[in-house]
């Protein structure tokens, strides 16, 4: 294809069913993920033993832990760090050190004892240290609130093996608002070294809290996510080229998108909007509205409810209330 053309109705729907925003198979720099790398940044040099984000779900967690293990894995600073990330088992079926196994790909017999994970693993970590020049791992874990008690003594125990090797570790934890559980639960049976080594330093995963975050979201869609891949073509610009070329962008619209949104959640008893579903609305302004694009498009108030309605929103507190 030719030089990409917006303009170019063609092109542009010979393009569409592949477009990112249409797949949902893209990912956005949220005004929160910044402030969650600084502070991990900060942990990682000053070789903290632990890190703990926690958040309701549907809040980012996953994609802002894979962001920040990515910025550390690459910051030149680090380059002697290893990095590990793991996601926890949900249903509690795989232990910690079989998942950093498995995801570390390392071999192990069909049925390996305790003995034989533990002594693979650290095997694996010095040896990838060596290989860097490095005395320090930083271990990424998702879903943190999924780890039993096991989970917490096997972390324990690399923790301490690797101390006597004078290889430190520092923990950065992701985890839904049942971590509180998990805390109580281990202050029930008499150990709290492993919150103090875990769990101690915990902080809430920032959100949207108001349009300024909404704003800075918005521009990712405005400025700085392309397609066609090579092109220098916003999201918002291949989706409506004349409302674009006519100086309309979503960020000018970012305080109304916030008030529908905080009024839509407010029907629905929710006392958060949910990066997941913000960012649904996004999507969804823009696919939609791509058929009204005009070089004297608005975006109203009644497109803004309907990508609202859309995004299932509402469903949210339901899941919530489910528990699942």
């Amino acid at each position: 294809m030719d030089k990409f053309d917006p303009m170019n109705i063609t092109q542009q729907l010979a393009l569409l069913p592949k477009h990112p925003l249409v797949t949902n198979d893209y990912k956005v720099l949220t005004p929160s993920m910044p402030i969650v790398l600084e502070a991990i940044m900060d942990a990682v040099m000053l070789h903290k033993r632990s890190l703990f984000f926690k958040a309701m779900p549907q809040m980012g967690k996953t994609q802002t832990c894979l962001f920040a293990a990515k910025a550390i894995e690459e910051f030149h600073d680090f380059q002697d760090r290893l990095v590990i990330v793991v996601t926890a088992d949900p249903r509690g079926e795989e232990s910690i050190l079989k998942n950093i196994a498995r995801t570390s790909m390392l071999k192990l017999p069909s049925r390996p004892n305790l003995s034989c994970v533990r002594s693979s693993v650290l095997a694996y970590i010095e040896s990838r240290l060596r290989s860097l020049n490095g005395r320090h791992i930083v271990l990424f874990i998702d879903e943190m609130q999924a780890l039993t008690l096991a989970d917490f003594e096997n972390l324990q125990f690399l923790q301490n093996e690797l101390g006597l090797r004078n290889i430190g570790v520092t923990t950065i934890g992701f985890g839904q608002t049942q971590i509180e559980a998990t805390i109580s639960l281990l202050r029930e049976q008499g150990r709290p070294e492993l919150i103090a080594r875990f769990l101690n330093e915990e902080c809430d995963l920032p959100r949207c809290m108001d349009h300024f975050w909404m704003a800075a979201a918005l521009s990712m869609f405005d400025e700085h996510l392309t397609y066609p891949v090579g092109s220098d073509c916003s999201f918002t610009r291949f989706f409506l080229p004349q409302a674009y070329e006519s100086g309309f962008r979503l960020t000018g619209s970012a305080n109304e998108i916030h008030q529908i949104m905080k009024e839509a959640a407010k029907k629905a008893t929710l006392a958060v909007l949910p990066t997941v579903y913000v960012l649904e609305v996004f999507r969804l302004i823009l696919i939609r509205l791509r058929t009204k694009d005009s070089s004297e498009f608005e975006l109203k108030d009644d497109a803004i409810w309907d990508a609202v309605k859309e995004s299932q929103l509402h469903t949210y507190s339901t899941y919530l209330k489910s528990g699942e």
